[in-house]
């Protein structure tokens, strides 16, 4: 074997169709027909495996996404559009109004922020959509820069001023915990900047929308191979836990705001599978012989997971990742990484 693995990125992602094959009934996404439209991103924020791992940032042509729609309106009749940019496609307003046109509903996973515009919403709202999912990421504007984030709370705001005012009823924010250079009042932050769209969208709303909820999906950072932030240690699980209890305490009482969160511990199961080499391989046959048992698996098998879980690395340290060569140099990752840490 080479001592790198060259990944040679395919340039037209028009070459192939990329769309749902097998449908399984009673599974999350039965009744929707799933398309890819895009793969890679433009923006690079630092803690996004899909901003590294797929570079460059492609789009398909919407005659190859249409005639995968028509495909799909074979079998189903909602079509879930897929991707790490969607609403940067610069023909999805077109796209949509195609499945508009076909009396099908169209699904996108979430939009950013930024790109939010009334024609869009216009066209999700027509396709029966009453959720829409928002990632401010991180609560603070210190916290977001530091993730390369490159949206201010006005935008958070104004987005979700245009999904009311335009009858979405539901939002959906993604918010992480455990984040490098992260304080307490970073956690703050979060919880302040849900009461104050809490606050905008019900004092917008009054007397012309109704206004139903706002559903806080919280996780905890994990680092991932390949981004400016792998040599971060992942947060000690239990203070993670701790974090995110504050928030789901905050709006106990709440009826208008639900908290939803993994299970701690299983974040570390993540990381170490995220950052992990080889050796893991180990635990993993031995979580396989035990019957899932990772607790007793991880005592049993001479390998010290928090190696690879709770160590900061070093810059100048060979990373299992390093044998895959995406096309990114590591110098401009440690260049990232520093800015992001504020060590430049």
């Amino acid at each position: 074997m080479p001592k790198k693995i060259k990944i040679n990125s395919i340039k037209d992602i028009n070459a192939f169709k990329t769309e749902e094959v097998i449908s399984a009934p009673q599974t999350e996404m039965e009744d929707m027909f799933l398309v890819e439209v895009s793969r890679g991103c433009f923006h690079s924020c630092r803690f996004c495996a899909a901003s590294f791992v797929y570079r460059p940032a492609r789009f398909r042509s919407s005659d190859e996404i249409v005639a995968s729609i028509d495909r799909g309106l074979q079998k189903k009749k909602k079509i879930g559009l897929v991707g790490t940019a969607v609403s940067e496609h610069p023909d999805l307003i077109k796209i949509c109004e195609y499945i508009a046109a076909q009396d099908a509903q169209a699904g996108i996973g979430s939009l950013r922020i930024d790109q939010i515009n009334e024609k869009i919403v216009d066209l999700i709202k027509a396709g029966g959509i009453e959720t829409v999912a928002l990632a401010p990421e991180a609560g603070s504007q210190k916290m977001r820069d530091v993730l390369r984030k490159d949206i201010t709370e006005a935008d958070i705001i104004k987005a979700t001023e245009l999904l009311l005012d335009k009858g979405i009823p539901n939002l959906r924010l993604y918010f992480m915990v455990g984040l490098p250079k992260e304080e307490e009042q970073d956690i703050d932050a979060i919880i302040e900047l849900t009461k104050k769209i809490k606050h905008q969208v019900l004092q917008y709303s009054k007397g012309k929308r109704k206004f139903r909820r706002i559903t806080l999906s919280i996780n905890q950072f994990i680092p991932k191979p390949q981004t400016p932030l792998q040599w971060c240690a992942l947060a000690d699980v239990s203070e993670a836990g701790k974090k995110i209890k504050k928030i789901v305490n905050a709006f106990r009482n709440d009826k208008q705001v639900k908290v939803i969160h993994d299970v701690p511990k299983w974040n570390y199961v993540q990381a170490l599978l995220s950052l992990g080499d080889r050796r893991v391989g180990e635990i993993l046959l031995a979580v396989h012989n035990l019957e899932g048992n990772w607790a007793k698996a991880l005592k049993e098998v001479n390998i010290n997971p928090n190696f690879y879980v709770y160590r900061q690395k070093s810059f100048d340290e060979f990373l299992p990742g390093d044998i895959i060569d995406l096309g990114v140099s590591k110098k401009s990752l440690i260049s990232e990484c520093k800015k992001a840490l504020g060590e430049n």
